[in-house]
């Protein structure tokens, strides 16, 4: 029964992820494709949003599970950059060169990172004033 609340979760947790990217996708569509006909995401590209949301979804949930905190986080930053880029940027046909997916990577690195800390301070600000309270 507990197995099946997990499939549950994460296939829930996957179809969110899945709502959130293609909605936003589908606006930088309509906003960059407004003055002529032509569609900025190809259809294959916008079938990969599933398999990257489910692959978020299974990163959420290990960040959340019980291993110890160096492992939750390396795991869901190795899983977040590897799903971003087989899932969404080397579909998308405009990876040139090694380089390229290099600078990606480590561009994506910065941002997961810098996000992370961020997150990590409003939820340690959070906490303080919820045991003040």
């Amino acid at each position: 029964m507990k197995t099946f609340s997990k499939i549950k979760q994460w296939l829930v947790g996957g179809c969110v992820w899945y709502a959130v990217v293609s909605l936003v996708f589908l606006i930088i569509d309509v906003v960059l494709s407004a003055s002529d006909a032509t569609h900025v995401i190809s259809s294959t590209s916008f079938l990969l949003i599933f398999p990257f949301g489910l692959s978020m979804s299974g990163a959420g949930m290990l960040f959340r599970s019980k291993l110890p905190r160096w492992s939750r986080i390396l795991l869901h930053y190795g899983i977040s950059i590897l799903s971003f880029l087989l899932f969404m940027l080397l579909p998308a046909g405009s990876v040139s060169s090694g380089v390229y997916v290099l600078l990606m990577l480590v561009l994506l690195t910065v941002i997961y990172w810098i996000l992370f800390a961020i997150v990590h301070i409003f939820q340690v600000r959070w906490k303080r004033v919820m045991e003040e309270d």
